[in-house]
């Protein structure tokens, strides 16, 4: 997962915790701090298994050539939180940022199945995020799915 401490871009207050407190699914979720109302990008990691083009693995998961199905559940701690789901890379530094947003959702305490459908023609530059923005708190994450065909059929 990202947002290691390797890069001295990155945000320090910006961690990411394993948590057993109501996760979505199974015994754990995700749990990552958001020091400031200024977007938040997740990297979405393949646990190291990235391919070279999205810049060795810490700007998330590179997609390859097609079309994929992402799903995942999200709350957070305050419901002024925004998430969107993003695919695209880091040119040159971190503040030079390409990529498309697949749709912005409102998080509240309750979990939120967050849902995109995403085509991809470039995969050297289509590495999959998510973005959090809105809200100082806490943002969990849990159950990720990428792959083709609908998805999970999971209860909501």
């Amino acid at each position: 997962w990202g947002l290691s401490y390797h890069d001295a871009d990155r945000d320090g207050r910006a961690m990411i915790r394993a948590d057993t407190v109501r996760p979505g699914h199974g015994r754990i979720s995700l749990r990552l701090n958001i020091p400031t109302t200024d977007a938040v990008t997740l990297p979405i990691s393949n646990a190291g298994a990235t391919p070279a083009g999205c810049s060795g693995g810490d700007q998330g998961y590179q997609f390859a050539k097609g079309s994929f199905h992402v799903a995942f559940l999200a709350r957070s701690s305050s419901v002024d939180m925004k998430l969107e789901v993003l695919t695209g890379s880091w040119t040159g530094s971190l503040s030079n940022y390409s990529g498309t947003s697949f749709g912005q959702h409102s998080l509240g305490l309750d979990w939120l199945w967050i849902t995109a459908n995403v085509t991809v023609v470039d995969p050297s530059t289509s590495c999959f995020q998510v973005r959090a923005s809105g809200a100082v708190g806490q943002l969990w994450v849990d159950d990720f799915f990428v792959g083709t065909g609908e998805g999970p059929k999971r209860a909501t």
